[in-house]
C-alpha cells in the first residue's frame, strides 16, 4: 500500500507531501490543478522514462519519494529479500533526475537501476487509464489476467515446471544438434576402444589392482625424477658433492 508521495521541483509543484491512510482515496480538483502530475510523479518512481523538461523551470533537479507497506506474503516482499533489498515491511523509493538527462534511483537507500526499479514497480502498483483496452494487445497480459481469473495455482506450477523441464531438454537438443560430427577416423578409433573395454570385462578386483599398479608407477616417475636431480648436483662442474 502506497503510504506517502513527496514530490520536489517536479513540472509545475515545487513541495508536495501526501500521506495515505488505508482505504479508498480520491483526489479531486479542476483541470490543471495537478492531478496527473501525481501519477506521472508515481510513473517515473516505478521505472517510468525520465525527462529533463518534467524539471521545474529554474532548478537543477527534480526529487521523487514514494513509501509502501508491504505484505509478507505478496510479490514485491518476496522481490526485495531476493535482491538483499528488504527493510522489514517498508518499501521506500527514490529518484532524482538532473538537468544534464541523467537520473539516479534507490530502494530503502540502495542505488539499483532502472530495470530493477520497473520489476519492483510491477509488484507495487497498477496504474490504469482511459487507454486501459490498449494493453490487452500484449500477449503477457493477456496470460496475466487469464491465469489470475481463478484459483488454479498448483496447476501453474507444474505447467511451469513442465515447461522449464522441457525448455532445458531443448536446449541441450539444439547444443548437441550444433556440434560437429565425428570424422570416419575417430568414430573408428571409437569404436575400437569401446570394443577393447568390452572384451576386457574388468572385474572389480581387476579393477583396483591396475589402479594400485598405476599409482605405483606414478610414484616410480617422481623416484626417478628426484634420483636425476640428485646426480645432476653429484657431478655438477662447480660446487658439486663429487
Amino acid at each position: 500500500m502506497l503510504t506517502a508521495l513527496h514530490i520536489r521541483n517536479f513540472a509545475i509543484i515545487e513541495s508536495q507531501e501526501l500521506e495515505f491512510d488505508g482505504g479508498f482515496t480520491a483526489i479531486t480538483g479542476e483541470t490543471g490543478a495537478g492531478k496527473s502530475i501525481l501519477v506521472d510523479a508515481l510513473g517515473l518512481l516505478l521505472g517510468g522514462r525520465a525527462d529533463t523538461g518534467l524539471i521545474r523551470s529554474g532548478c537543477e533537479r527534480a526529487e521523487l519519494t514514494a513509501a509502501f507497506n508491504v505484505n509478507e506474503d505478496s510479490a514485491a516482499y518476496a522481490w526485495l529479500q531476493h535482491n538483499e533489498l528488504h527493510d522489514g515491511q517498508n518499501c521506500l523509493l527514490r529518484r532524482v533526475i538532473n538537468d544534464n538527462g541523467r537520473s539516479r534511483a534507490w530502494i530503502n537507500g540502495t542505488v539499483v537501476t532502472l530495470a530493477q526499479l520497473q520489476e519492483l514497480g510491477e509488484s507495487l502498483v497498477e496504474i490504469h487509464g482511459q487507454n486501459e483496452h490498449m494493453r490487452l494487445v500484449r500477449t503477457d497480459e493477456l496470460f496475466h489476467l487469464i491465469d489470475g481469473s481463478g484459483t488454479h495455482d498448483a496447476q501453474l506450477k507444474a505447467l511451469e515446471t513442465a515447461f522449464n523441464a522441457w525448455r532445458d531438454v531443448e536446449q541441450e537438443m539444439r547444443e548437441l544438434q550444433a556440434e560437429a560430427p565425428l570424422e570416419a577416423g575417430e568414430l573408428d578409433l571409437l569404436r575400437f576402444q569401446i570394443e577393447e573395454l568390452e572384451n576386457a570385462a574388468l572385474t572389480a578386483e581387476a579393477y583396483e589392482q591396475l589402479e594400485a599398479e598405476h599409482r605405483l608407477l606414478a610414484r616410480g616417475s617422481d623416484l626417478m625424477l628426484s634420483l636425476e636431480n640428485a646426480l645432476e648436483l653429484m657431478q655438477a662442474e662447480e660446487g658439486s658433492v663429487s
